[in-house]
């Protein structure tokens, strides 16, 4: 969980997709209270990711810190984590850290997270955004 963690946080701060690709498995299904949505290709991953970036690089965010609470191995294939998220600029905390549930599977012998459930605005700029981003070309494979 922690790796996982660490490495999307620098993917994000950088726009490596090809990192953040590695530890994400569409259909990748994400919630907001009340959206959810899912990544159903690489597509709306891609674009889903893009649009993080971005609020990330709007919001000057110099630092993401994210913290695992707590993890658990379900059985052989399946992970659950919690972590607690920190967007900083510049030593500033940007907004109040928010709780995230992530579900992963191993997959061809790497674990990849299935589905992320975020406890914040589902408003916010970058919940819109993401959410636009799953609703665009789903129907690509």
């Amino acid at each position: 969980a922690e790796n996982y963690l660490a490495e999307t946080c620098r993917a994000m701060l950088t726009g490596d997709f090809g990192t953040f690709e590695k530890h994400v498995a569409p259909p990748y299904r994400v919630s907001f209270f009340d959206k959810n949505f899912e990544y159903k290709n690489l597509t709306t991953l891609k674009l889903g990711f893009d649009s993080v970036c971005d609020d990330l690089e709007k919001m000057v965010i110099t630092d993401f810190i994210r913290i695992c609470i707590s993890a658990a191995l379900i059985d052989d294939s399946t992970i659950h984590f919690s972590h607690m998220s920190h967007l900083i600029s510049h030593g500033t905390l940007v907004k109040p850290p928010y709780p995230c549930f992530t579900q992963g599977k191993l997959l061809d012998g790497s674990w990849k997270m299935t589905s992320s459930d975020y406890a914040f605005d589902p408003e916010s700029p970058t919940a819109i955004a993401m959410f636009k981003a799953a609703q665009t070309i789903q129907q690509e494979p």
